[in-house]
């Protein structure tokens, strides 16, 4: 678990519609992580120091470097403490937790971290036709 939360150091964090340490507010809605025109997915919920907008940022730079680096673009999923794991081609991109589910009807993180790897496989394969 700790070779996953240093490789996600920048893609871990954030805070729906509360404070950080720094004062700063995140939005309740959340921030949403878009990659090629396409939602991934929205962080709301905060994971040690890092707000909502560190994990969306740090989500993003992960998934641009692994299509960068990536020959197949198998996305997967893995539980791991406190929430599920995005992946492709094994190198973990962002973790869904409990708190970034939408509050109607959000599902499990499960269920939208697979959500979510269906639309990254979208964008991947669309990042390979240019």
């Amino acid at each position: 678990m700790t070779a996953v939360l240093l490789a996600l150091w920048p893609a871990w964090a954030g805070a729906a519609g509360t404070a950080d340490a720094a004062g700063k507010v995140e939005p309740a809605a959340g921030v949403p992580l878009v990659i090629g025109h396409r939602l991934i997915h929205t962080f709301r919920a905060p994971l040690g120091a890092f707000t909502a907008a560190d994990r969306a940022e740090g989500a993003r730079l992960h998934i641009l470097k692994a299509f960068a680096e990536s020959r197949e673009g198998w996305t997967s999923v893995r539980a791991q403490d406190g929430g599920t794991l995005v992946e492709i081609d094994g190198k973990p991109l962002f973790i869904v937790l409990p708190g970034d589910l939408p509050q109607l009807g959000g599902g499990s993180t499960e269920q939208v971290a697979n959500a979510a790897t269906r639309v990254l496989q979208k964008a991947w394969r669309e990042s390979r036709e240019h």
